[in-house]
């Protein structure tokens, strides 16, 4: 919810109320005619995805057609119809595994029927992406948010999550989430907010999941925070990790320091260790236990620094702890120039250690941005190169890509994106192609 208004100064409430008829707020409330509905506001789009190799064993084609949009006081009422979805079709020898495959079929990522009320409380119903909670992710079921004040506001959730191959309707697992977020805000530079809440879930009709969600962001000048986790708890499903068990962690922290950005990140990756998850597990290269034990975390420091008014350094250094893997020391140095031939524009250099299993290697890449006639065309070249050397005999391996990229609005309302990427590899050459075209209303 906004911030508490403070009160009027008393000369404005004095000079409103010897001549209301003259008194026009210079921001007034945004009003909608009773008689207005169905406000249509939207995008839809269609493109081509195509990629040939040398072998002709690995081409494929994709074409999907996306939609997403509002259509605002539907049918005359308060209430709001929100979608996006798309169309896919799959063909060609590298997708011939694939499920749906030389066949069209759907993905619906949100259809909802959604009522905002006067002091922001919410009601929702429909398929949704939690905003609140991104952790919950995608429910077929209700939602509704209450706000009880100019600080707190308390909402639930009840549905049922889709297929997580590709979001078809499924009863399996019911999922129920409760959560209460807090706000506040001193002035525009101080701010913290805080979501927290459970979430629990069934599978198949046994109980699965129970886990404590909890995001938060906070700003006070120039520092910045942002954070996310996911405590699990037994609920009696877990096959390898019992107990409480810190499942996944993202930390994040910014600031500005003069001409000097610095930052720093925490990250911890498991897999919830769920009958859900477990029945989903494709992974053939190890075993469904070291899977879920595989818990990873990273570490990184960072910074960018403005050495003059249109050039930027900027370096990081990570560090990855896994349990299935080598531990890694990455890094990464970079150097930007903005306003380069054309106004507007950057070309950044990027040189980077690559990481993995038995994996020493080193890459390094050219992009550009260059906006043309009044920035209604874009053109986005890149050019890079990795080289990594695997522990094992004659396992060296080099590979180069080349490629463009074009962002073009010709008409108020249409755009045309295209790209294309060839790349040069030891073992086989591969050439990408996508054409897609915009509507926006």
């Amino acid at each position: 919810p906004p911030p508490p208004v403070a009160e009027e100064p008393t000369t404005l409430k004095e000079d409103r109320d010897a001549a209301p008829e003259s008194f026009e707020p210079l921001l007034g409330p945004y009003l909608v005619d009773a008689e207005t509905k169905n406000l249509l506001h939207g995008r839809a789009g269609i493109r081509q995805y195509i990629q040939a190799t040398s072998n002709g064993l690995e081409d494929y084609w994709r074409t999907v057609f996306d939609t997403a949009g509002t259509v605002e006081r539907l049918g005359g009422t308060p209430w709001t119809l929100e979608w996006s979805m798309d169309a896919i079709y799959r063909g060609g020898d590298a997708l011939s595994a694939t499920e749906h495959y030389e066949e069209v079929y759907p993905e619906v990522r949100r259809l909802s029927l959604v009522r905002r009320f006067d002091d922001h409380s919410i009601a929702r119903v429909g398929r949704f992406l939690s905003t609140q909670l991104p952790a919950v992710g995608t429910l077929d079921g209700i939602h509704s948010e209450l706000v009880l004040g100019p600080y707190l506001r308390i909402g639930g959730m009840l549905g049922f999550r889709p297929d997580r191959d590709d979001l078809a309707p499924s009863g399996k697992e019911p999922t129920l989430v409760s959560y209460t977020t807090f706000y506040w805000q001193k002035e525009q530079e101080k701010t913290y907010s805080a979501t927290g809440g459970f979430l629990f879930s069934a599978y198949e009709g046994k109980a699965d999941r129970l886990a404590f969600l909890f995001d938060q962001h906070a700003r006070v000048g120039r520092w910045s925070l942002f954070s996310t986790s996911e405590i699990d708890f037994d609920s009696g499903s877990a096959l390898v990790n019992d107990g409480v068990r810190l499942t996944r962690w993202d930390l994040s922290t910014r600031y500005q320091l003069g001409a000097t950005s610095l930052h720093a990140g925490l990250s911890r990756f498991g897999i919830p260790d769920t009958r859900a998850e477990r029945d989903h597990f494709q992974v053939r290269t190890v075993t469904q236990a070291a899977f879920l034990e595989d818990d990873q975390w990273r570490m990184s420091l960072g910074a960018s620094h403005r050495l003059t008014k249109s050039l930027t350094f900027e370096e990081e250094v990570s560090f990855i702890d896994s349990e299935a893997t080598d531990d890694q020391l990455l890094w990464l140095v970079g150097l930007t120039k903005r306003d380069w031939i054309v106004r507007g524009s950057n070309l950044s250099l990027r040189f980077y250690q690559l990481g993995g299993e038995d994996l020493v290697g080193y890459g390094g890449s050219i992009t550009g941005y260059f906006p043309l006639m009044g920035s209604r065309l874009a053109l986005m070249p890149s050019l890079s190169a990795r080289m990594s050397d695997l522990d094992a005999p004659d396992s060296d391996l080099e590979v180069g890509d080349i490629g463009m990229r074009l962002h073009w609005r010709f008409a108020d309302h249409w755009s045309l994106t295209s790209g294309a990427v060839f790349t040069d590899a030891d073992d086989i050459d591969r050439f990408r192609f996508d054409l897609g075209m915009t509507i926006r209303w």
